[in-house]
């Protein structure tokens, strides 16, 4: 019977210590790696992966479109909804508002405040996500004298995200500095986005800083020292 008891408790001894380990390892895992930051971020931002610079270049083409008509009419507002969806290897469904509102300066139109708010799906092969997605920007530089317009705002993004071995829970805020459109394409020909990126798992949380450069077609994104390039559109 003492050989049995002695051996029982080695067995109950060993499982309880296999069961320690395994919650050890699940509870030291980390939330979101520096090349999830950099695959969630190309996911929010990207135009092929249903991200919001499809809403800054519609954004930027009625700014540039309108122009003449609303040079003069300070009191210029409006809104819009959008909606798009894609099957493949990267798949999305995304609904997004629109609405503006016009500053002047010495009776003519100076700048566009746009407010932006979306709900979306994401499945890549890198990850799948659900979330909303809230923002502010602002569009300079309207006159036709210039080739470029300037943008500046926020967006701030939060909800799951599933990278295949663990689901996280997620906040993005985006902060976009001195961030040249091109009034041809409408599209982000330099400037940044600062971000940060906070993720959350069993209970434990860390964030990652990110510094966004871009510049026409492509981005770089810079993470703890290490660079990521994507397609904007």
């Amino acid at each position: 019977m003492k050989i049995l008891s002695r051996t029982l408790f080695l067995v109950l001894s060993l499982s309880v210590a296999l069961t320690s380990c395994k919650k050890e390892e699940a509870a030291a895992e980390e939330p979101i790696s520096d090349d999830e930051t950099a695959e969630l971020i190309e996911s929010i931002i990207s135009t092929e992966n249903g991200g919001a610079s499809e809403e800054y270049k519609s954004s930027s083409q009625i700014a540039v479109e309108e122009f003449p008509a609303y040079q003069y009419v300070c009191t210029y507002a409006g809104d819009t909804a959008m909606y798009r969806a894609f099957t493949g290897v990267r798949t999305f469904e995304v609904s997004s508002a629109l609405n503006w509102f016009a500053t002047c300066t010495n009776n003519e139109v100076t700048s566009l405040t746009f407010e932006m708010s979306n709900q979306s799906t994401y499945d890549g092969p890198a990850l799948s996500r659900s979330g909303n997605s809230t923002g502010q920007f602002v569009l300079s530089n309207l006159a036709m004298s210039y080739s470029e317009l300037m943008m500046a705002g926020t967006l701030s993004t939060t909800g799951n995200v599933n990278f295949g071995n663990k689901t996280t829970e997620t906040a993005v805020d985006m902060s976009f500095v001195n961030v040249a459109i091109d009034k041809s394409s409408f599209e982000m020909v330099s400037g940044t986005a600062q971000v940060n990126v906070t993720a959350t798992l069993n209970g434990t949380t860390v964030t990652k800083s990110a510094l966004v450069t871009f510049n026409g077609n492509m981005a770089t994104i810079v993470i703890n020292g290490n660079t990521y390039t994507f397609t904007m559109y």
